[in-house]
């Protein structure tokens, strides 16, 4: 069975919703923004890069993954210094993940094998 078509809409929606991370992104900052919600880091390069979460309080009610298939030479992540007692999470395996919940006023790690 086929599956259902997805109207541009739908599609442009999903593509914000999920953030691919590849090589072509290698030694920068990806800046997430409150609609990216699922973060697939790919990475074959020894370069690293470091993700940064959205706003705390733009983020309020929201969870936040970022899975690390491949690393590559390292992944960070870290928040915009606005959360209150917030430590940057670094990855240095594949398969690695991090779940994070905003409150509006910190970021909670609920999940991690970072």
């Amino acid at each position: 069975m086929p599956l259902p078509r997805t109207s541009r809409m739908e599609q442009e929606q999903l593509s914000n919703y999920v953030l691919l991370v590849g090589d072509a992104n290698v030694g920068t900052v990806i800046y997430m923004k409150p609609e990216n919600r699922v973060v697939h880091v790919r990475m074959t390069a020894s370069n690293t890069v470091t993700i940064e979460l959205p706003p705390v309080a733009e983020a309020v009610g929201a969870f936040y993954t970022v899975r690390v298939i491949t690393f590559g030479g390292g992944v960070a992540i870290r928040d915009k210094d606005d959360s209150l007692e917030w430590s940057d999470k670094a990855s240095d395996a594949n398969n690695e993940f991090g779940l994070f919940y905003s409150d509006g006023f910190q970021w909670h790690v609920l999940v991690t094998d970072l």
